[in-house]
């Protein structure tokens, strides 16, 4: 039951960020609405299941997704890309700093040099 509302949770977000990055490219395109995303995020998910050849697979399903269903070109491809990986990692990096998860880097170690011999 879990697995089941962790994949739902993800792909509610992937869609989430599949709408938003469309929005900041192309403001004025009439089929970007949010269940559309979610159900093109839920493609895309399925087609990157595959073990090795499932990101590649996974990233020619969102580029014919982009081109075929949102009727973007390549610029406007690249462009929604970079901006749903900036929305992500940004998104990551906010919840990171509220949940205090960056405190829990371990301080580097000090290495401290053998006494001398000769010093003493």
């Amino acid at each position: 039951m879990a697995i089941a509302i962790t994949f739902l949770f993800q792909l509610f977000i992937g869609g989430l960020l599949l709408w938003g990055a469309i929005k900041i490219v192309d403001r004025g395109n009439s089929k970007n609405t949010l269940p559309a995303a979610i159900g093109w995020s839920l493609i895309i998910a399925l087609a990157s299941i595959a073990p090795v050849v499932g990101g590649i697979v996974g990233l020619v399903v969102f580029a014919m997704v982009c081109f075929r269903y949102y009727d973007l070109g390549v610029i406007r491809t690249i462009g929604v890309l970079l901006v749903e990986i900036g929305l992500a990692l940004g998104g990551a990096f906010v919840i990171g700093t509220l949940t205090n998860r960056h405190a829990e880097v371990a301080p580097p170690i000090v290495q401290s040099s053998p006494a001398d011999p000769e010093t003493k």
